[in-house]
């Protein structure tokens, strides 16, 4: 097992399917980018392209100002999944939101649900039946 000195793509090496998919709306509009990956040829550091992983950033009104709605569709199979999980199957899951408002403010606003770079440290999800 290589050490880079990130948890996360360490953590990849031990044969886990460890990922790390950044949403993103920019100036060319709404984007994706693994910036993870167990597997480069399969699922490299990169850009993805729109067909693969659906993003729709949608704005909405709400009582004082218009919100911002990230909308994902990941197919399991874009995680390396070979099919639909099943009943009783676990994910680990972190989440950061950063938000920049106004050009002069220096850093970004961070919310995170179970964020960390380290696997040991993520939520989990555990799969149910329909």
């Amino acid at each position: 097992i290589k050490e880079t000195g990130n948890v996360l793509a360490d953590a990849g090496e031990s044969g886990r399917r460890y990922t790390a998919l950044d949403f993103a709306l920019t100036k060319k509009g709404p984007e994706v980018y693994r910036t993870t990956t167990f597997n480069q040829e399969k699922f490299p550091v990169a850009l993805v392209r729109p067909e693969e992983i659906k993003l729709a950033v949608v704005r909405k009104p709400g009582p004082k100002d218009n919100g911002l709605y990230y909308e994902v569709a990941i197919p399991w199979e874009r995680l390396g999944l070979a099919g639909v999980p099943k009943a009783g199957d676990l994910i680990g899951i972190a989440l950061a939101v950063n938000d920049l408002d106004d050009e002069k403010q220096l850093d970004p606003k961070a919310v995170g649900l179970f964020w960390s770079q380290d696997p040991k440290k993520f939520g989990i999800l555990v799969l149910e039946g329909k």
